[in-house]
C-alpha cells in the first residue's frame, strides 16, 4: 500500500496545517517562528517598546500579531522583556505577570534610561489621533 502525501492547507501562501507531517518537520516550523519573535523581543532595548504587529513583521509574518501575542503569553524566560511588546495602537496590551505589573517594569525602565514615566496611550487620545490623522509630533 503506497502513504499518500501529506494533505496542505494554505490560505495566502502560509502553510496552516499538515496532516500525516512528520513531528520533527512540524515543530522546527513553529519553533523556528516562536524563536524569531523571542530573539527579536529579547533584542528591545530597555525604555522602548515594539508594537505586537512590528515584532510579527520583523519575525516574517506581518499577519501573525496575535501570534506574537500567544507566544509573549506563554514566555515565562525573564531573559525575554516580553513587557516591552506593545499594542499598535499604544495601549499596553496584555502580559502574563499582570496589567500592573507591566506598566510598572515600563515607567521603571523608562525613568531609568529616558527621565520620564512611560505613558501608555489613553483612548481618547488614540481617537483624536485617528481623526485628525496625525501622531504626536514630539
Amino acid at each position: 500500500m503506497v502513504k499518500a502525501p501529506p494533505l496542505q492547507i494554505c490560505t495566502g501562501g502560509d502553510l496552516l496545517l499538515w496532516l500525516n507531517c512528520p513531528s520533527d518537520y512540524c515543530n522546527q516550523m513553529t519553533k523556528t517562528f516562536r524563536e524569531s519573535v523571542l530573539q527579536i523581543v529579547k533584542a528591545i532595548p530597555c525604555g522602548q517598546t515594539l508594537s505586537y504587529g512590528e515584532v510579527a513583521r520583523r519575525a516574517g509574518k506581518p499577519r501573525a500579531a496575535r501570534a506574537v501575542g500567544a507566544i509573549m503569553r506563554g514566555n515565562h524566560n525573564p531573559d525575554v522583556p516580553c513587557h516591552r511588546v506593545i499594542c499598535a495602537n499604544g495601549k499596553i496590551g496584555g502580559y502574563n505577570r499582570g496589567a500592573n505589573k507591566k506598566i510598572a517594569l515600563l515607567n521603571y525602565e523608562h525613568l531609568e534610561t529616558l527621565g520620564k514615566q512611560y505613558c501608555p496611550q489613553s483612548q481618547e487620545d488614540q481617537k483624536a489621533k485617528d481623526i485628525s490623522g496625525r501622531g504626536d509630533e514630539n
